[in-house]
């Protein structure tokens, strides 16, 4: 207890039986429980000393009956009735001058503090704190429909009891933060409607406190909920392979497991929850989708092997001639002889008004009766659904030839008609049982028949919420002997300042775990290469074993070791380790067959000479999972270097990403980097013929295409020690700088890599450029627009559609790649999105789509179109990135877009130059520019800026630039033969970056500002002047600038060197082929694995 008094109780408590999940406490008045607490609150001071987790501090704004004159005693316990905390009772003494009158309970939503003011006293800043009169409990309870539950609050209780019907109540406890209630107690409610209950029909509900059993204000009340089922759609589908998406009512994925069957036969399933993936059969018929229970979920007719997207089953036309339909009704008869588990004469009875009073024996024959008027034999299967599946059948009842489609099933054998039919293990059990009461028995189970369930009750509940991961204690509080990293971080000789900083990142790296949770777990696959390292292989072993994350394999690289690596390695008795012995071949050759034989989502590498901080897979997953875009992250690293029994710190390395600076030398450890497996599969592994420096040439390859991600966290103790025969040592002079070097130049020639995607086929693709409602598109959005569709023609079929335009500019150009199709819509349908949305039917319906220059709430209000499958074009400062319109954390970056240039010399001599203003270039700019021009004789070029299209400034004077017909870029830019961006370069939009790079490709340099503030980092402005492939800009003057741009057209060799240098940063990161494959990437994600978030914030 920090703080105990009538106002206020603050402190921390922490249940080391449960550590992740937050203490509940209950505050108890005079004997009777009054408020729950929740010790949630960041509590940095506790988790430092080991004491506990982070989330274990609590701060509440007590009753104001205790400030009330009279005497209380108040207890402060752990959990609803245990034990009373450490400092947790207060005797409150009775005092006259301290009683204050007793006002109504504020209503929700009205404020009160949950602590005093500073300076103020504390029971009068607390005297708004709520409480109902006299101590009586009350509150009030409604129906949530979107959440399909029971919420609401309660004041001088612990606890409400809720009853259904007439079931017993059950008691909730108060659990939940409730507005204006300050931020400490715990007065609110939330339970959802029992899986049992969610039939469609009315029932009634009472909340009471269980403190004096006061009814709650707004109950009784009545309440219906539809049956869950999940949506089962076809996601994905190449020749045989067929991918399904399972989708909850919420949108959410249905994770329970199904079972996936070809004219009943069972197929293997792979895939992850909710997205299983199978193939089918060649002359299969008719796909079943059932729950584990073998309840249907959904059908597909199957025509050449391919699913129709229809739910109804497939009937065979002979099922409906004579023969069949009599076959049918001889089976009623006999099943109203001898009904099987399929009739369940109680739930008959009571579903049945006029059958409440017959005799048990005489329920079949009142069924029998009124099977033909559309009963339903039981709750397994539905005689209505039945018949609006198959409308051929009623018409069929209706003639006489069938009594009722249950007939039919009976024949044609359970589940044929897909109405719910086919019981489940524990209902056929259930119904079986005839011990007991039967009104008992029928109340239980009635979740297990309600349609498309059958499973246990705790199964039908919703998956838990994602958790963070209870961490051990920090390692500085560990000692040595717990933790192989605390023992080799206490042994670095370094000042206590710089173990400071390295116990502050350490506090900021568990800071970053605790507040974000995962979904899920994926599997890392840990490739540790090894040759004789008997010696220290152990130690990387036990790091591995540290990890806080669990779900990981470790595939030792033996490389034909002749020391007693073998014995080491079998010491460690753990099934997550697998130790393999190859022929020798080097480094790079142990990792690639480690990498084949590696089964996890996402992979890492761990060197036997080093070791990794106990929580490195914890952070990295996170980071990744975090951002669905992300592919590869890297971490942070201590440099050290072993001297005899002394360990040095050379360096903590912090170093972000900057491709140019990475082709000229490498900065990211292998050790600190986790990647998807899909750049392994797609780009190749190691390169075999490297002695060294492998590590190096596999992260130009996969960076150039996938933008990693830092992490600015140390999580890698990289040991240096000339006396192991370090490869890096050995192999100095091999020549393998040299070869990764030429490596690097035949890239940059316009050799760059191509994803190995394995595309099933030829998919269609939508992309969509607009304007403002009622405006056209700008000549900026219509270019990024036709620069995607030109590249995403290369992997799939595109539909562009630019809004407003009119069909002569929608013409096919020559220029255009085979796949891609123009549309043209007319300014009225741009102007209305419902009209709109129709218009486009199927180019934005099921299908990925691009958009350029719209808003998201225009995007959203197109019917048809899926907002999990829409990307909209925007600027993330280090290029062009598509973000997610359902999913805003789902970004993949592209760089800068390729745009058709128009061709020309770029010769110096026509002194053209193009000028990129600033965003927010002031208002004399144009007359600032106007007069360089005339001085320095120069043809200034602006871009469109300010509803302005193309400008040419020069001596005599400003004139518009039009493109000519068909082209949305002027011929002009052909002759520009420098670039000047007179704002910062990370703050050009998508457009003004894809200009300044393609000309940057044609060899045009450009004068920049110097990066300021975040962009200093990982900007690209800074990096082309340390690469000498830029000239610094000073300042933004224009009268100091062109000064200097004019001196510098006029120098030959000067402007060479700034021209080769260039096309080479360009082609480093910005080449069209690269953002050729980023697209690609996405693309792929879109059509065959829809990124989702798979982390969420662990704070809410």
């Amino acid at each position: 207890m920090d703080h105990f008094d009538a106002a206020r109780v603050a402190g921390w408590a922490a249940d080391p039986a449960d550590p992740g999940t937050p203490a509940l406490l209950s505050l108890h008045v005079d004997g009777e429980p009054a408020m729950n607490i929740v010790a949630d609150l960041a509590r940095e001071d506790v988790q430092a000393a080991g004491l506990g987790p982070l989330r274990s501090g609590f701060d509440a704004t007590l009753p104001r009956r205790l400030r009330d004159g009279r005497a209380h005693l108040v207890e402060l316990r752990l959990g609803l009735d245990g034990p009373v905390l450490r400092g947790g009772r207060l005797k409150i003494e009775a005092r006259a001058d301290m009683a204050v009158s007793e006002p109504d309970t504020p209503p929700p939503g009205q404020a009160a503090p949950s602590e005093p003011p500073s300076g103020a006293d504390p029971a009068a800043a607390a005297a708004a704190a709520p409480v109902p009169p006299s101590g009586a409990a009350e509150g009030v309870a409604f129906f949530d429909p979107r959440r399909a539950a029971v919420t609401g609050w309660a004041l001088g209780t612990s606890t409400v009891l809720v009853q259904f019907d007439d079931a017993p109540p059950q008691a909730v406890v108060l659990d939940r933060e409730v507005p204006g209630f300050g931020s400490g107690s715990r007065q609110g409610f939330l339970l959802p409607v029992p899986q049992a209950l969610r039939d469609g029909a009315w029932h009634e509900l009472q909340v009471r406190a269980k403190s004096g059993g006061a009814l709650l204000d707004g109950t009784p009340l009545r309440l219906r909920v539809a049956p869950d089922q999940p949506r089962v759609e076809i996601e994905a589908q190449s020749g045989p392979r067929l991918t399904l998406g399972l989708r909850a009512p919420d949108g959410s994925r249905w994770t329970d497991p199904v079972r996936l069957l070809a004219d009943g036969v069972p197929l293997q399933v792979q895939g992850r929850p909710g997205q299983p993936v199978c193939h089918l059969p060649e002359a299969a018929q008719v796909l079943l989708v059932t729950d584990a229970e073998d309840q249907p979920l959904a059908r597909f007719v199957l025509t050449g092997g391919q699913p129709r997207d229809a739910l109804a089953p497939w009937l065979a036309p002979e099922t409906l001639e004579e023969e069949g339909l009599a076959r049918a009704r001889a089976a009623f008869d006999a099943f109203c002889a001898d009904p099987d588990d399929r009739f369940d004469p109680l739930w008959f009875r009571w579903s049945h008004p006029a059958a409440r009073d017959l005799a048990p024996e005489a329920l079949i024959g009142a069924y029998a009766a009124a099977a033909p008027d559309g009963a339903s034999p039981g709750p397994v299967f539905d005689e209505t659904a039945a018949r609006a599946l198959h409308p051929d059948l009623a018409r069929v009842i209706a003639e006489g030839g069938l009594p009722c489609v249950f007939a039919l099933e009976l024949a044609l054998g359970r589940g044929a008609l897909g109405s719910l039919s086919g019981l489940a293990p524990a209902l056929s059990r259930a119904l079986g049982d005839t011990s007991g009461d039967p009104t008992d028995r029928l109340a239980g189970l009635a979740g297990a028949a309600r349609p498309g369930c059958g499973r246990d009750e705790t199964s039908l509940s919703a998956p838990p919420p994602p958790a963070a991961t209870p961490l051990p204690p920090p390692t500085h509080a560990l000692s040595p002997a717990r933790s192989i990293y605390a023992a080799w971080v206490a042994r670095l000789d370094i000042p206590d300042s710089t173990r400071a900083e390295i116990e502050a990142d350490e506090h900021a790296l568990r800071r970053d775990i605790a507040s974000t949770a995962l979904t899920r777990q994926p599997l890392v696959s840990i490739i540790m290469p090894s040759w004789n390292r008997a010696f220290n292989i152990g130690e990387a072993i036990q790091s591995v074993l540290d990890q806080s994350y669990g779900n990981w394999e470790l595939l030792i690289c033996d490389d034909a070791s002749e020391d007693k690596t073998a014995e080491v390695v079998r010491r460690f008795d753990d099934p997550r380790i697998r130790y393999m012995k190859f022929l020798k071949s080097n480094g790079a050759g142990a990792r690639n067959k480690g990498l084949g034989f590696a089964r996890g989502e996402y992979i890492a590498y761990l060197d036997s000479d080093n070791i990794w901080h106990p929580q490195f897979l914890d952070l990295m997953l996170r980071k990744l999972l975090s951002a669905p875009g992300l592919a590869i992250a890297y971490a942070a690293y201590l440099d050290t270097e072993i001297d005899g029994a002394k360990v040095h710190l050379q360096t903590v390395s912090r170093p972000n990403f900057r491709p140019v600076r990475l082709a000229s030398k490498n900065f990211m450890d292998l050790n600190t980097i986790v990647h998807h497996r899909r750049l392994y599969d797609w780009l190749g592994g190691f390169d075999g013929t490297l002695p060294r420096l492998q590590d190096w040439d596999l992260a130009l390859r996969y960076t150039a295409i996938f933008r990693p991600a830092f992490v600015n966290r140390i999580g890698v103790f990289y040991r240096r020690n000339v006396a192991w025969g370090q490869v890096t040592h050995l192999h100095m002079n091999s020549g393998a700088q040299n070869t990764v070097n030429e490596k690097t130049r035949r890239r940059l020639e316009g050799g760059h890599e191509r994803l190995t995607i394995p595309w099933p086929g030829r998919s269609r693709v939508t992309v969509i450029c607009g304007g403002a409602e009622g405006h056209l598109p700008g000549p900026q959005s219509r270019s990024m627009a036709q620069s995607l569709a030109r590249m995403a023609a290369r992997v799939a079929d595109v539909d562009l559609v630019e809004l407003g335009l009119p069909a002569e500019e929608q013409a096919a150009r020559p220029q255009d790649p085979e796949g891609l199709t123009r549309h043209s819509i007319p300014m009225a349908l741009q102007r209305d999105p419902l009209r709109l949305g129709h218009a486009l039917g199927a180019l934005v319906q099921g299908r990925p789509v691009l958009s350029v220059g719209l808003r998201g709430g225009y995007l959203r209000a197109l019917p048809g179109l899926d907002p999990r499958r829409c990307y909209r074009l925007q600027s993330g400062g280090e290029g062009a990135l598509l973000q997610g319109l359902d999913l805003p954390g789902a970004r993949f970056d592209l760089g800068a877009l390729p745009l058709m240039l128009p061709e020309g010399s770029h010769d110096a001599a026509d002194l053209v130059v193009l000028v990129m203003p600033p965003a927010d270039a002031p208002a004399g700019l144009d007359a600032a520019l106007q007069a360089e021009a005339r001085r320095r004789g120069l043809v200034l070029v602006l871009p469109p800026l300010r509803g302005q299209g193309w400008q040419r400034l020069e001596a005599g004077g400003s004139q518009p630039l039009v493109p000519a017909p068909g082209n949305i870029l002027p011929d002009l830019l052909g002759q520009v033969a420098m670039t000047v961006c007179l704002g910062p370069v990370s703050q050009l939009d998508p457009f003004g970056l894809s200009l300044l790079s393609a000309l940057q490709g044609r060899g045009v340099p450009a004068a920049v500002l110097p990066d300021a503030g975040r962009a200093r980092a990982t900007g690209f402005a800074r990096q082309w002047i340390e690469a000498k492939a830029a000239y610094e800009l000073q300042n933004s003057d224009p009268k100091w600038v062109f000064d200097k741009i004019r001196k510098l057209l006029a120098d030959p060799a000067g402007l060479a060197r700034l021209q080769e240098r260039s096309r080479t940063v360009q082609a480093i990161a910005h080449h069209p082929d690269l953002a050729e494959e980023r697209l690609a990437h996405l693309l792929y994600r879109l059509l065959h694995d829809l990124p989702e978030q798979e982390a969420s914030d662990a704070r809410v």
